[in-house]
């Protein structure tokens, strides 16, 4: 697709005015996620032909896509005008109706849409999930059908019905059309595997062992060795433990070096999980001294050394991977978590939006990215990264109920209903469909009601903090604090090691102003529940709200005594450096280090306050040495820290190259355009220096340290302008 792209703009810098080209570009931006740069090519095609349908259907995708239905429809409605009969344009349309809560108007767009052209699927997958939450399972069927008729060597169609078959009891179907498709479609292990799954769901586990040995049987033998795997799992989940060593060691031995490094990479999986380290490091590393760039083994050494928070080793080993196999979901997957793991946010979601790019169903790394996004206020992309999933997982409780939660910031009360039906038809967790229904009760005002269901939803799980956190909001809608501060006490009472009661309390009186009294909460909580680290977190918030900074830095001091946590070592060295205490914060900083080496966060925290606080030779060799793995970061702040260490050393050319990727990311942050400057000033590349460092004091105003280093900088550039 990368190199699709880069045909593209080489066509557009031939043909700037070929509509069609940037059409197909725009398309391939949102294919891949890039909404914002999708969008401002869908401006250049309306600038040159304003009666351009593609142009208004990609700028009505993008307001669905970032929560937006009335743009979608404003847009839609344009592109629908031109082109009458688009069936994209109608499936949108529909998108933004249904967003609205108009689902009748959603069905029949949908409906028009598929009249129009049978065979499109995105109209007919919205209309089988509307049905799926309307509980509509005939209609859901027949759409299900239609596709899989359509497309009959389709593997996806082909499970997603049976699995419809089997979500309505319905055994001998699915059966039936597994063990078809299996049979006409050697190599299709995933359709054996829910054939074999089936069989087990009716009762029959002797059955079900003689299917997979048939079709292990008759395999062909690039196929036989993927089912094998499949009985390996199998005897394992049945405690047969031996009968699965003795196959896997056989794979262990087999012909194809695939097979036997997945073998394997198996066993020292295995190892790992019965405590056996040494022994699963040792089958690892013989299977790299063969092949030092084995998937299967790199994949199951990064797993272990993010366990171990060995995070720089885990992301070597998963570059080869990703160098060798871009597309590969479980390397994504690794990398996302080693990064989370890190402490580096950004670069983990960077990792599983390619992870979802790749596999929309993955849950995995759809629900780290939905709540990233749903923090930014991001519903539209929320909303769509959810119903992908879910037609992947469509019985998942998690995903349902974060779908609900996007419907209710919306004020979707129809559609966050129809969820809480889907998750009451699946007889699982009733305390979250309760407090669901209190989200509703709640937002239409009516908080008496809601107070019901949130206390229906405790007693099914008495400490389901969200729950506890609507009632409080409920009643203190009705200005009742009075009674709501009596049921916290007697919900502390009850359970006085449950933090979450405490927590409320403190922040109802919080709100109230009295500072003392949530103060003396906490205390009790903490004198409570010592290990509570957000308790030493809260109670230096409610000292630092009254500007007591001293008060603040003991109670992180008192729950560095109690806990040894990295985030209280973290935020003692901020509000330290915040304060002008910066000797000390290099100390927690050190501190926060030596506990957690791997954080990189804290490691480029320390490093930048050690090269800006008193960039002496011994802090700047300090700062290089923390930093050395940052020189192929991806993330701006960790190549700026980086770079201006090397410029402090005299490696002013590596420093340029290295900043001038930090500027490009972070081109709004004054101190990078301030370091940036420096090293071209260093350059004698006087003009470009003068704009970057003219930049930076723009945005220093709020800084006066950086604003003095930014006018001597200014300053000493003028000087030499003149002595030349």
């Amino acid at each position: 697709m990368e190199s699709l792209y880069v045909h593209l703009t080489r066509i557009e810098r031939l043909a700037p005015e070929d509509v069609n080209n940037k059409v197909r570009m725009a398309r391939m931006l949102m294919m891949v996620g890039e909404i914002d740069n999708a969008e401002l090519k869908a401006n250049e095609i309306l600038a040159l032909d304003e009666e351009s349908a593609d142009g208004w259907l990609i700028k009505a995708t993008i307001a669905l896509q970032k929560g937006d239905p009335q743009g979608a429809m404003t847009e839609g409605m344009k592109s629908l005008m031109l082109e009458p009969e688009n069936t994209d344009t109608l499936t949108v349309l529909a998108g933004a109706h249904r967003m609205m809560g108009d689902e009748a108007r959603a069905f029949a767009l949908l409906d028009e849409a598929l009249e129009i052209d049978p065979s499109a699927l995105a109209a007919r997958m919205i209309r089988m999930e509307l049905n799926r939450q309307n509980q509509q399972m005939e209609q859901v069927e027949a759409d299900l059908r239609y596709m899989y008729n359509a497309q009959p060597d389709s593997e996806d169609f082909a499970i997603a019905l049976a699995g419809l078959l089997r979500e309505t009891e319905r055994l001998q179907e699915a059966e039936t059309l597994l063990d078809d498709f299996a049979r006409s479609h050697p190599g299709s292990s995933r359709a054996v595997r829910g054939l074999v799954e089936v069989v087990d769901a009716q009762g029959d586990t002797q059955r079900a062992d003689r299917l997979l040995q048939t079709f292990i049987d008759n395999a062909a033998d690039s196929d036989v060795a993927t089912l094998q795997f499949v009985l390996i799992e199998r005897l394992m989940a049945h405690g047969q433990q031996t009968e699965a060593m003795q196959l896997l060691e056989q794979l262990m031995s087999a012909e194809q070096s695939m097979t036997r490094q997945r073998a394997k990479a198996r066993r020292a999986e295995l190892y790992f999980a019965e405590g056996d380290d040494e022994s699963g490091l040792a089958q690892l590393t013989e299977v790299l001294q063969d092949d030092s760039q084995s998937e299967p083994a790199l994949l199951v050494r990064s797993r272990y050394f993010i366990q171990e928070g060995r995070i720089d080793d885990a992301v070597r080993d998963l570059r080869v991977v990703l160098r060798n196999n871009p597309d590969s979901e479980m390397g994504l997957m690794l990398l996302g978590s080693a990064y989370m793991g890190s402490g580096s946010a950004q670069l983990a979601d960077s990792n599983f939006r390619q992870v979802l790019r790749l596999n929309p169903g993955n849950i995995d790394a759809a629900v780290p990215v939905i709540n990233r996004l749903l923090a930014d206020g991001d519903l539209g992309r929320s909303e769509q990264i959810l119903l992908n999933a879910l037609r992947r997982s469509p019985n998942n409780e998690s995903l349902l109920s974060l779908l609900a939660q996007v419907r209710l910031m919306r004020n979707d009360w129809t559609g966050t209903e129809a969820i809480i039906s889907d998750m009451q038809a699946l007889e699982g967790n009733r305390a979250v469909s309760e407090y669901l229904s209190g989200r509703i009760f709640q937002g239409q005002g009516q908080f008496a009601l809601a107070m019901t269901r949130y206390e229906a939803a405790l007693q099914q799980e008495p400490r389901f903090q969200r729950a506890i956190e609507g009632y409080a909001v409920s009643q203190l809608e009705l200005e009742q604090s009075d009674l709501l501060l009596e049921w916290l006490e007697q919900r502390i009472s009850a359970d006085p090691e449950y933090i979450g009661n405490y927590a409320v309390k403190a922040g109802v009186l919080r709100q109230m102003d009295d500072f003392d009294a949530a103060i003396s909460v906490i205390n009790d909580a903490l004198n409570a529940v010592p290990q509570w680290v957000q308790g030493y977190v809260q109670l230096a918030g409610l000292y630092q709200l009254q500007d007591q900074v001293d008060s603040a830095l003991s109670a992180y001091a008192r729950g560095i005594e109690q806990v040894d946590d990295l985030s209280l070592y973290a935020l003692k060295a901020s509000l330290l450096e915040q304060s002008g205490r910066i000797e000390e914060a290099i100390d927690n900083y050190e501190a926060a280090h030596q506990l957690a080496p791997t954080n990189l966060v804290v490691t480029n925290n320390l490093a930048a306050l050690l090269t800006s606080h008193d960039p002496s030779e011994e802090n700047v060799r300090r700062a290089l040495e923390l930093t050395r793995n940052f020189r192929n970061s991806d993330e701006p702040y960790f190549l700026d820290t980086h770079g201006w260490a090397l410029f402090l050393f005299g490696e002013v050319q590596e420093a340029e190259r290295l900043i001038r990727r930090a500027v490009e990311g972070l081109p709004d942050l004054a101190v990078v355009n301030y370091h940036y400057g420096r090293v071209l000033l260093a350059q004698n590349r006087v003009n470009d220096a003068r704009a970057y460092l003219s930049k930076a004091a723009e945005l220093a105003v709020d800084d006066p340290q950086l604003m003095t280093r930014v006018t001597d900088a200014l300053g000493q550039l003028d000087s030499e302008t003149v002595a030349n």
